[in-house]
């Protein structure tokens, strides 16, 4: 597509004569457009792809409304349905290593699941900082001891359960690092990689 100035606008004229939109059928395709410019500029350029593209590009990141989050679902597994478990899994996680090391400086960490600047928005929402000591006395206090192998139980309840996520590199980065630290509070995690639909 080809967009071009505008002579009629009713105010001041446009900077650029044309602009010239491309479309291609996949990443790959665009970052072989971009490195033999035959366009100037790329959006949507995944975390995976950025340090390939920063040797011979500059990055601008530009802030996206995009949330990613853990839910416990607590109808399937009785021990997410304890608030104290809750509470240490989510001050067990570490999530600077995630947004340094995984998302390369791209995330800003929030408390609740709307934006800062959305209608809604409430700062002033309970935070659970990273805290593993305090992670550890949760769950001590609520009466989940480790056992032989390490693993937290509360009577013959152990703390067990799956952890889904979208198959795909950035979302197995970032559960790694969330599944070590649940595990290192006593929690036995599988991982079950599921497929974007």
């Amino acid at each position: 597509y080809t967009f071009v100035r505008n002579k009629n606008y009713h105010r001041r004229a446009p900077h650029l004569d044309k602009l010239i939109v491309k479309f291609y059928p996949d990443q790959p395709q665009a970052l072989e457009a971009l490195n033999t410019k035959s366009i100037d500029t790329l959006g949507n350029i995944t975390l995976s792809d950025a340090a390939e593209v920063l040797k011979n590009h500059e990055i601008t990141a530009w802030p996206v409304a995009q949330l990613t989050a853990v839910f416990f679902n607590q109808g399937k597994n009785p021990a997410l349905k304890t608030k104290e478990v809750r509470q240490a899994l989510a001050t067990s996680v570490n999530r600077e290593p995630i947004i340094v090391d995984v998302l390369h400086g791209y995330a800003t960490p929030i408390i609740g699941p709307i934006l800062p600047g959305s209608l809604g928005y409430n700062e002033f929402l309970k935070r659970f900082d990273y805290n593993r000591s305090a992670a550890e006395k949760i769950l001590e206090d609520a009466g989940w001891k480790k056992n032989d192998k390490g693993i937290r139980q509360k009577g013959a309840q152990q703390l067990t359960f799956t952890f889904a996520v979208v198959d795909e590199p950035t979302s197995r980065a970032v559960a790694e690092k969330i599944v070590a630290d649940w595990r290192s509070i006593g929690a036995q995690v599988e991982v079950k990689y599921v497929v974007a639909s």
